[in-house]
């Protein structure tokens, strides 16, 4: 009836008024006997979200920074202030954030070379290709850097040796490892060593129009002593 519902009503709020003192009760227990912890692990979140945002803040802005000091070194270099350039790049190879380490490094190495100090420059390509720091294709990059300055200054066994693993087809660099032989070979009058490399760039259909140009030239200077491709020897 209507005074059972009432009263079934009545004692089902008391039971959970009682629910809820009991679980204010137990709450009250964990604030006193935890709230500092808790405060001091919302403090601790806090701080740590707080520094990593600063920390990548950070970061942006010596990227940025390194990166002005960069386009600064290019600048000198295309202007002719090429001392100045490897300043900065020396600086940015020792000093710098990212990957402007490694670009400064190989920008530095090859603008001793422009400078005429080859020994010098070949010395840094040649570290920077023994550094683990470096991806492999980079590595890579530096040891054919390194043999096409070596050309003038070192003789084709040399050339051979500074090249070697770099001829595979995997390899991003074989092409320029090709033409370092061809030139080295031409220079020690090698021709028909020379020929033989060149003819393998020229069958190359996918060969840059820039290094085909170039390979033309070398084409041109073995004809000019007398040698032959083996493509327009006499059969």
């Amino acid at each position: 009836n209507l005074q059972t519902l009432i009263t079934g009503c009545r004692m089902s709020d008391f039971f959970r008024e009682v629910d809820e003192e009991l679980r204010n009760d137990r709450m009250k227990a964990v604030w006193t006997n935890y709230g500092k912890i808790i405060i001091g692990v919302a403090v601790l979140l806090i701080a740590a979200t707080a520094g990593y945002r600063y920390y990548l803040h950070w970061q942006e802005q010596q990227a940025g920074a390194a990166g002005d000091q960069y386009l600064q070194a290019l600048e000198l270099a295309n202007d002719g202030d090429r001392a100045g350039a490897r300043e900065i790049l020396d600086k940015l190879a020792q000093d710098g954030w990212g990957g402007y380490p490694i670009l400064a490094g190989l920008r530095s190495a090859t603008t001793l070379i422009a400078e005429g100090k080859t020994k010098e420059g070949i010395d840094a390509l040649d570290a920077l290709s023994k550094n683990t720091a470096l991806s492999g294709d980079l590595q890579d990059y530096a040891r054919v850097q390194a043999a096409m300055a070596a050309v003038d200054v070192e003789n084709y066994d040399q050339i051979v040796a500074r090249t070697g693993g770099l001829l595979g087809p995997d390899s991003a660099w074989s092409n320029f490892a090709r033409e370092a032989r061809a030139l080295a070979a031409w220079k020690a009058g090698d021709l028909d060593e020379a020929a033989k490399w060149v003819q393998e760039l020229k069958s190359n259909d996918e060969l840059p129009q820039g290094m085909r140009s170039r390979i033309e030239i070398i084409e041109d200077l073995i004809i000019s002593r007398g040698g032959k491709l083996p493509s327009t020897s006499d059969s």
